[in-house]
């Protein structure tokens, strides 16, 4: 097969390998991202929890 009749293929390709490691890369940090937030999200429930029970005790 004669690539020289095709010159724009290299850069389709290279174009979709780039476009697929970009997808990965945003795939894993959007989930690493949600996993930090969900993480966050519990430690702030946490220390509500923590301070309505603080608050609780000291009423009495």
């Amino acid at each position: 097969m004669n690539h020289e009749n095709h010159p724009g293929h290299p850069y389709l390709y290279s174009f979709l390998l780039v476009f697929g490691l970009t997808l990965i890369c945003a795939l894993l940090a959007g989930s690493s991202y949600r996993s930090e937030r969900e993480k966050q999200e519990a430690a702030e429930q946490r220390r509500i929890q923590e301070l309505h029970n603080e608050f609780l005790t000291q009423k009495d």
